[in-house]
């Protein structure tokens, strides 16, 4: 009689977003550990937790209780998969925020969860992992660059093979740089440059890459732009995963995006929702970075931080 295969369950707790893994471990390879992850629920929830995180150096009542109300839905679907391990995370907004204690309780007292706060260089090296496991096949000598563009910060991790050279988190994410910034609608040219300018400044101490660097996109907006170019009508991960974009065609999609409202990005098909408002800032630091890496080319990765932190 067939076994009934056991899962396993990641919770990333992000600025911008929550998201929820529920995967079975494919078959292990040495000391236990497992060769890969096979997702069977794989989900993303607009909560905006580090709303007005800059400003106030707080995580907003509303914002917590958005947040909780979505961790409680995901704690009671994956509580049904009866899973043999559940890792709750979280990463900038509650490195930042002066109230993440407080926060972390809550949701020990209401969920029974326990949340690690990732460093930034946790951040990194599990994103990396994670990234890199999209991947049918990792050559020990091809020089990999994941960048993961988050909500409230950037990670940049570079490795020859799966074994990382240098890694780091820069404090800027998506909607760090909208409300820094007050952004609206639409970016002037005048604002770009200026924005370039001062975000490329804090790129400046990143190392080179080689030109033949495989760069790999993960996170809500390597998604979100893979959805968009595709104008994809629902959430589909086999045809997100994997896909590549030239740094021409994300330039093209910017130009397109900034020329319209609000309400028209919120309407494109393969627009995440709650993600209208900060994409334009998510990808002009993707631009500014791979204008740094002098880099044409990346390929979209679904798996992040909570990957790797499973695997």
């Amino acid at each position: 009689m067939a076994t009934s295969p056991s899962h396993v369950v990641a919770i990333d707790i992000g600025t911008n977003s929550i998201l929820l893994l529920i995967a079975t471990p494919a078959p292990a390879m040495e000391q236990g550990m497992p060769s890969a992850l096979i997702p069977v629920i794989d989900r993303a929830q607009t909560v905006r937790l580090g709303e007005n995180l800059i400003a106030t150096g707080c995580l907003a009542d509303a914002a917590m209780a958005r947040t909780l109300a979505g961790l409680t839905d995901y704690v009671a679907l994956a509580r049904t998969f009866s899973p043999t391990k559940m890792i709750c995370f979280g990463t900038a907004a509650l490195r930042r925020a002066q109230n993440s204690d407080y926060f972390c309780g809550q949701i020990k007292h209401r969920l029974n969860l326990d949340v690690r706060i990732l460093s930034p260089a946790e951040e990194a090296h599990y994103t990396f992992k994670g990234a890199l496991s999209s991947l049918s096949s990792i050559h020990h000598q091809t020089p990999y660059l994941v960048i993961d563009i988050g909500g409230g910060s950037t990670e940049i991790v570079y490795g020859r093979g799966d074994k990382i050279e240098y890694q780091t988190s820069v404090p800027l994410g998506a909607v760090v740089v909208q409300e820094r910034y007050q952004l609206s609608q639409q970016i002037s040219t005048d604002q770009f440059e200026y924005l370039r300018s001062q975000i490329g400044g804090l790129f400046q101490q990143l190392p080179t890459i080689k030109p033949e660097t495989t760069v790999l996109l993960t996170g809500g907006t390597a998604t979100t732009l893979a959805a968009l170019s595709q104008k994809l009508q629902r959430y589909d991960i086999d045809a997100i995963d994997g896909y590549p974009l030239t740094r021409p065609a994300i330039t093209t999609l910017y130009q397109q995006l900034n020329q319209r409202s609000l309400q028209q990005r919120e309407n494109l098909p393969g627009m995440e929702p709650g993600r209208a408002d900060i994409i334009l800032p998510a990808l002009l630091i993707l631009l500014t970075l791979l204008e740094h890496f002098d880099s044409d080319r990346i390929q979209v990765s679904v798996r992040g931080a909570r990957y790797g932190l499973l695997l």
